[in-house]
């Protein structure tokens, strides 16, 4: 099973809880055992552990019959750095079935977690069905994919535009018609620019903004560049 594959058993456990995203996921491939009431299943190589925006934890198994099973709980602690728990408190099959559980699972690593040795999970379903699962990793570091400093980048990316484009219909309400700086499109974008004015370079993006306007008043004319304005404004009305 590629990563790919990894992320797409992911979405269809995260549609048990569809307003929350993915912060860090880590795969493992290995030898997998998995068992429910002491049966075994078939289970795929790999298991993944993954925290998510809500700060709740999942350790998934793959098992070919079920697709995935998460182990997933809000409650976690690692007392040394070799050895992690998780406290258990629901099952999450492939497609967001919710199953009420009690249990745990554990890691041990080492310290550095560029190495982890073995993982486990054990789970009471509250529909009376027990799931156990034992991996062992094989002697490699995990691949580790960080969302959230994907997420703040694509957010940085997306705050230059809006302070740029706010910069640039800020000053050219300014020259063409200051009564466009009361307009609800007018209101929204300056709404939108403040809560990005703590990203870095915040100052330079709205100056660049400024720059632009005027820019584009030589080229194509100060008639034409209001224009634009104009447009721009009705954009967000």
């Amino acid at each position: 099973m590629h990563f790919s594959a990894i992320l797409i058993a992911g979405a269809a456990l995260l549609s048990a809880v569809p307003a929350v995203s993915i912060d860090t996921l880590v795969l493992l491939d290995g030898e997998c055992d998995f068992r429910i009431d002491g049966q075994k299943l078939e289970c795929a190589g790999k298991t993944v552990y993954t925290t998510f925006t809500n700060r709740r934890v999942e350790i998934s198994a793959l098992p070919t019959l079920l697709a995935a099973v998460a182990f997933s709980g809000g409650k976690d602690i690692q007392l040394e750095p070799g050895s992690y728990q998780l406290t258990v408190d629901r099952l999450i099959l492939s497609g967001g079935t919710v199953v009420p559980a009690d249990g745990f699972c554990s890691v041990e690593m080492r310290a550095d977690g560029q190495r982890v040795y073995k993982v486990e999970g054990k789970a009471f379903a509250h529909d009376g069905r027990r799931f156990e699962f034992d991996f062992k990793p094989i002697p490699k570091p995990p691949t580790i994919k960080h969302f959230d400093v994907e997420r703040k980048a694509s957010q940085s990316t997306n705050c230059q535009s809006t302070l740029i484009v706010h910069g640039l219909v800020f000053r050219g309400s300014a020259v063409c018609n200051q009564a466009w700086l009361d307009r609800p499109g007018s209101y929204k974008l300056l709404a939108e620019a403040q809560a990005c004015n703590q990203i870095a370079g915040a100052k330079k993006f709205l100056a660049r903004g400024f720059r632009d306007f005027d820019r584009k008043a030589r080229e194509i004319g100060m008639s034409a560049a209001c224009q634009e304005i104009n447009e721009i404004i009705q954009k967000f009305e």
